[in-house]
């Protein structure tokens, strides 16, 4: 199973919100889509570029070693990264005890 994530939209949809299912993803460039998808674990065609989505999707289907990898990566930014605990702590830091 692969993610892929054409357009920006935000919120679950979002391929922070998404990084943790480690599964291999696919996403456009963009706000959102740079910040999970690196070199490292794919590669991110240009936004409303559905020839060169398609590409990428198709490379990822017929290469299970990359699809793996490119799973795990995610993964592991999305708990060093994303985790609720720091996400928590830096909302206390810029709002203070306002944010709870």
């Amino acid at each position: 199973m692969m993610i892929c994530i054409k357009a920006p939209r935000g919120g679950a949809a979002s391929p922070a919100g998404r990084a943790g299912l480690a599964r291999p993803m696919i996403t456009t460039d963009h706000p959102g889509g740079r910040e999970v998808v690196e070199g490292k674990n794919g590669n991110l065609p240009p936004l409303c570029n559905s020839e060169a989505l398609a590409k990428r999707l198709e490379e990822l289907r017929v290469d299970p070693g990359k699809r793996l990898k490119f799973g795990q990566y995610p993964r592991m930014k999305a708990e060093h990264e994303f985790s609720e605990k720091l996400v928590g702590r830096v909302i206390k830091e810029v709002y203070g005890s306002q944010a709870f």
